[in-house]
């Protein structure tokens, strides 16, 4: 089944039949999208909600606006437990987009999105790993306390640019893997 707010999101589908001039338009076809997500969403359909969020999140067809996406995200997950919109939420509160900068209620999100699927187990595994990381970094004064996750004293991995702990994530699920290797039983 096939939902209006999809369509525009098939533009360039050759099976979807829509003008050439208004398909060249981007910003027209994701101001059209988020027009219908908008008209999906109250009606009871979780994913919308989610979807809109995210169309708030990224800017997409509208100014990017956090505090909306948060909204858009909380009556997600409040209404229908929507375990993607847990788990963005969370990474809001962890990141201070929009809200507040709240590590322990970023942890009790996540919880609650692995709690809700078991799909999320993973990503809010890694999520919490990370988590975890910051926090200890933040008690013992590494992070320089203004919020926005820059790190006082381990300035060279803020050579890898801002997606530093995407790296640094990388490194710490590779050496486990080896450990894993290095430890099974030979035979």
């Amino acid at each position: 089944m096939t939902k209006v707010a999809d369509l525009p999101n098939f533009a360039d589908s050759p099976h979807f039949p829509f003008p050439e001039e208004l398909a060249e338009s981007e910003v027209y076809v994701l101001s059209r999208a988020l027009q219908y997500w908008s008209r999906s969403a109250p009606q009871g359909y979780s994913s919308a909600r989610v979807r809109l969020g995210d169309y708030y999140y990224y800017g997409w067809g509208t100014p990017v606006d956090y505090s909306n996406a948060a909204a858009q995200y909380r009556q997600a997950s409040e209404a229908q437990r929507n375990p993607q919109a847990m788990f963005n939420l969370a990474y809001m509160h962890e990141q201070g987009l929009g809200l507040k900068q709240d590590l322990h209620l970023a942890k009790r999100f996540y919880d609650m999105a692995a709690e809700t699927s078991v799909d999320a187990k993973i990503p809010v595994a890694l999520a919490l790993l990370k988590l975890s990381f910051m926090t200890t970094l933040q008690s013992f004064g590494a992070l320089d306390g203004s919020g926005n996750g820059e790190i006082s004293l381990l300035q060279p991995l803020l050579a890898f640019g801002p997606n530093w702990d995407l790296y640094l994530l990388t490194v710490l699920v590779g050496i486990l893997g080896l450990m894993i290797y290095f430890r099974r039983p030979n035979q």
